[in-house]
């Protein structure tokens, strides 16, 4: 939990540590869902994630930035697959991966359970 804390205050500082072992593989299955979601012409498939892009992320990647139907335009929505796949999408600096951009609230939206699991308030069924 400490360790999570530690990455949740240097990312929002924008100091931008490199990813650690766990956040490699969680940035590849973030990466990879967020742009099967923008391409996808089927909202309702993927509206959790989009509740989740739009209360933690950057406005820069959110569904009313990012989604064809909304008023997308290439200077809004910096999420760019090519760009994040061809430029280093384990730079944490490289804001065309949707992860970097959701970096600081995904460790604030996993220590938000973290927490109450830690003092035992929710319980494993």
């Amino acid at each position: 939990f400490e360790d999570f804390q530690a990455n949740l205050n240097i990312s929002n500082s924008k100091n931008w540590p490199k990813y650690n072992s766990f956040e490699i593989i969680l940035a590849s299955i973030f990466n990879d869902l967020y742009f099967t979601a923008v391409s996808s012409l089927d909202y309702s498939a993927y509206a959790d994630l989009w509740r989740i892009v739009d209360h933690y992320c950057l406005a820069t990647v959110n569904d009313k930035q990012c989604l064809p139907e909304s008023t997308y335009s290439i200077t809004a929505c910096m999420a760019d697959y090519s760009t994040c796949y061809h430029n280093g999408s384990r730079d944490p600096a490289n804001i065309a991966c949707p992860f970097n951009a959701c970096r600081s609230g995904f460790w604030t939206y996993s220590l938000s359970y973290s927490r109450f699991i830690k003092i035992g308030l929710i319980v494993p069924a």
